[in-house]
């Protein structure tokens, strides 16, 4: 069972693969049922979407073995730049690697290149540095980030972006950052 929140794209792909698929019956037919939410129910409208169509009257049934739930909110609030003030916190000498990113431009020659805005509007450089095999070459220098963090909070900052070197692979470190920023 597929639903969708708030974006043609998302139904529309729903709707294709139901017609592909027949995910969705009631008899012989594929079916979708839209039900308009906004935030902050986004869920609690899809699930009731789900009862009325399955005429459930308390609560979900067992039969659905697999929710899948699409929605742009996220998406539209990155592109809109409607997302909290963010901070973000990066492995000491990689500050500007987001801003510098690939370098791809359509005119090569141009010169009044226009960049995207950031996504976040504050960094901060974490002492720290694993090497690709997960072994410590810089430890986490914890109290050097409390009072960069404290003070950003006192600011207004809550939300905080962590991107450090290797932990796709070993984490670790990203953990205790996500843990102290809370």
């Amino acid at each position: 069972m597929a639903t969708s929140n708030g974006s043609t794209a998302i139904r529309d792909k729903i709707l294709a693969s139901l017609a592909r698929y027949r995910a969705l019956r009631i008899g012989k037919f594929p079916c979708a049922f839209w039900r308009l939410s906004s935030r902050p129910g986004l869920t609690a409208a899809a699930l009731q979407g789900i009862k009325e169509l399955l005429h459930l009257d308390n609560g979900l049934t067992n039969d659905i073995s697999v929710l899948k739930m699409g929605t742009t909110v996220g998406t539209n609030a990155l592109l809109e730049r409607k997302g909290e003030p963010t901070v973000l916190l990066i492995t000491q000498g990689f500050k500007d690697c987001l801003r510098i990113a690939y370098q791809n431009r359509p005119d090569i020659f141009a010169l009044n290149i226009q960049l995207p805005e950031l996504l976040y509007q504050q960094v901060i450089e974490v002492e720290e540095r694993l090497n690709v095999l997960g072994e410590v070459l810089t430890p986490l220098n914890k109290h050097q980030v409390e009072p960069a963090l404290q003070a950003l909070f006192q600011q207004g900052f809550r939300s905080v972006a962590i991107v450090l070197m290797h932990a796709w692979k070993y984490p670790e470190h990203e953990l205790q950052l996500a843990s102290l920023a809370k």
